[in-house]
């Protein structure tokens, strides 16, 4: 299926997704992630692309650069955000597989880059909205403390075995920014509770 969204990787010489797999593959940290990048599409890992397409055409007045990227914005979160749970497809360990047109995977999870928040707010606030809150109501297991798995089920928005939970301090910076946005747009009085909590576990 024709998509604006982009792959994650293309073979330089011939332009397309690689065909073989690098038979030092495992060699990586993210060997998993690096996997499923090589046959899809992570908008978690193009958030500097983004930013830069739009730089592109602040500096050569081409607009073409920008609406590229709003047009990538736009159909990640119409077509890969779960009508279940509000997560969107992407991250550490989820894409959209652009070889068999289907998400791969099921764990939702932040991971290093600052979302693109205000450009997505733009395009689709509502959307924007939904995965904000679903990551307090599916990340965030203990709404008191605000312990947390870093894992969240895209589909059925069920927490992880307490054994297997794994709260790290990047990603309470994440959730702290993300809730945090989501007050500048909303005012409402939890969005900025919600972000000081997270914020306290750092």
């Amino acid at each position: 299926v024709a998509t604006p969204m982009w792959v994650s990787m293309l073979d330089l010489k011939t332009r397309r997704i690689p065909q073989t797999k690098d038979p030092n593959w495992q060699r990586s940290y993210d060997a998993e992630d690096y996997m499923r990048n090589a046959r899809g599409s992570n908008l978690h890992r193009d958030l500097l692309t983004v930013r830069t397409f739009d730089e592109l055409s602040q500096l050569t007045g081409d607009q073409k650069y920008a609406a590229a990227a709003d047009a990538y914005l736009r159909y990640f979160m119409g077509h890969c955000q779960s009508q279940a749970t509000g997560l969107y497809a992407w991250g550490e360990h989820m894409v959209y597989n652009v070889v068999r047109d289907e998400i791969e995977a099921t764990r939702h999870e932040l991971e290093r880059q600052l979302p693109a928040w205000e450009e997505m707010w733009r395009l689709d606030p509502n959307s924007v909205r939904r995965e904000i809150e679903a990551i307090y109501r599916i990340h965030i297991w203990d709404k008191e403390t605000f312990n947390f798995d870093r894992h969240g089920n895209y589909y059925t928005g069920q927490f992880d075995d307490l054994r297997v939970r794994g709260p790290y301090a990047k990603h309470s910076g994440l959730y702290a920014f993300s809730f945090y946005f989501l007050y500048t747009k909303t005012g409402e009085a939890k969005h900025l509770d919600w972000a000081l909590k997270a914020g306290q576990l750092l």
